[in-house]
Order: C-alpha cells, then structure tokens, then sequence
C-alpha cells in the first residue's frame, strides 16, 4: 500500500512537470507569433504606404485601372495589417493571463 501511494504521487509530479514545460513551450510559440505578426503588420503597412504614395505621385498615360490597381492593393495590405495587429494584441493577452496564473 504504501508503495502505490509512493508511485502515485511520483506520476502527479511528473504530470505537474509537465505540464509546466508544457506552459513554457507555449509561452514561447505565443512570443515567436507575437514577433512574427507584428513583422508582418509593419511590413504591410509600409508596403500599402509605398503604393499609396504610387497613386499620389501625378503621372502622364496611367490608365485608372493601374490606379485601381494600386488603390486595392493598399486596401488590401490596410486591412491585412489591421488583422496582424489585431492578432497581436489577441495574443498579448494569452501571454498576460498565462502570466497571472
């Protein structure tokens, strides 16, 4: 009998040790994403500001398809950018409540 309690109590260490690698890989999968999205975020958005500043620029012959063209895509990296950082600030919070526990 006792040595089944012994056993018992050194799979629940084992399970408890774990389950705190277990925390640590997690936390940081959750900071590599954090890192990776808010690259993503500014690089998008710098992009969008370059064909922004495409459409600005004043050009003889550019048909207003080009400049559709162009207005979408900077729409499109906004909104993409938005998402990332969006994702981000979802993924701060993981880390802060994971932090309190």
């Amino acid at each position: 009998m006792n040595t089944n309690l012994l056993a018992y109590d050194i799979v629940l260490i084992a399970i408890k040790k774990r389950g705190a690698v277990v925390d640590k890989n997690k936390v940081k999968v959750i900071q590599g994403k954090v890192t990776d999205y808010t690259q993503f975020g500014f690089i998008l958005l710098a992009v969008s500001v370059f064909l922004y500043i495409g459409i600005l620029i004043p050009s003889e012959g550019v048909h207003s398809l080009q400049t559709n063209l162009l207005m979408g895509a900077t729409v499109l990296f906004l909104i993409l950018s938005f998402y990332f950082f969006r994702k981000v600030i979802k993924y701060k919070q993981m880390l802060n409540s994971e932090e309190q526990q």
